[in-house]
């Protein structure tokens, strides 16, 4: 059985009238751990798993997609640049949270634009100054 089948028929055993030891002989479980599941659903009328478990999203929805807007709209922005973009809106992120929700949709490479170095700027002037 699965964990979800399994969590059913402990509660559905439970409401029949069966013990804690015995419903943890049936399934080969821990009777605390027949214990939190049966408290579990007596306080919440349900043993499945809540919603608002685990962190949350340090960046919300509207500043990502605001990030992922601006990113795309000019696309030689740093993270840098963003990230102060995202502190004049309210809300503080670091780099790498940038980084990682703008990988997440898709966008890479948020670095600084490199000049042009001088032997290529020389290489530049002679093709030009030829043709």
């Amino acid at each position: 059985l699965g964990r979800d089948k399994d969590i059913e028929e402990i509660i559905s055993s439970h409401l029949k009238g069966l013990g804690y030891k015995k419903i943890s002989k049936i399934f080969n479980i821990l009777r605390d751990t027949i214990g939190s599941i049966i408290s579990k659903f007596k306080t919440y009328g349900t043993a499945a798993n809540l919603p608002g478990r685990g962190r949350k999203p340090t960046i919300s929805s509207r500043a990502l997609s605001n990030l992922v807007r601006t990113a795309k709209k000019t696309p030689r922005v740093t993270t840098r640049q963003l990230q102060d973009d995202l502190m004049k809106a309210g809300t503080s992120a670091s780099v790498a949270t940038i980084r990682r929700a703008l990988n997440k949709e898709g966008l890479h490479g948020r670095t600084q634009g490199r000049s042009w170095g001088p032997r290529c700027r020389l290489y530049l002037w002679a093709l030009f100054e030829i043709v």
